[in-house]
């Protein structure tokens, strides 16, 4: 349920910022929110199919959120340096998708631990490529 809320709202928040951003990347942003706000009511309506696949959804999801964050990265090249930090936020996403994908049967344990992990390393580099973008404006 959780993750289906925080997909939802992250969906949400995405179109947001399309709606500020007057750039071509909103469309990009619209398509992100439209899949995340997708992949979160089916987290929340559908959980005992969800129960099934949640390796498998959350290895899709986490591929395609680290392959939208790897194409923002590049767009921010015109914005900020070293935007490789947020570059490599989205590797260490996809990264991250793949390893979950590839070890569908994996225990609890080890998820919740990659998890954790990804989430801290992801946050960090996420802090630090906002406070980057806040001070180039």
């Amino acid at each position: 349920m959780y993750f289906g809320f925080l997909s939802v709202f992250s969906g949400i928040i995405l179109f947001f910022e399309a709606a500020l951003d007057r750039t071509e990347s909103a469309a990009v942003k619209v398509t992100e929110g439209i899949f995340y706000i997708l992949a979160g009511i089916l987290f929340l309506y559908r959980p005992d199919f969800v129960l099934r696949l949640t390796f498998y959804l959350i290895a899709f999801w986490t591929i395609v959120a680290g392959l939208f964050i790897i194409y923002r990265s590049f767009k921010l090249r015109k914005v900020i340096r070293n935007e490789w930090l947020y570059a490599v936020s989205g590797v260490l996403t996809f990264v991250f998708g793949i390893m979950i994908l590839f070890n569908a049967i994996a225990t609890a344990e080890a998820v919740i631990f990659l998890f954790g992990l990804f989430a801290i390393v992801s946050g960090l580099l996420m802090i630090t490529a906002s406070f980057r973008i806040k001070s180039s404006a």
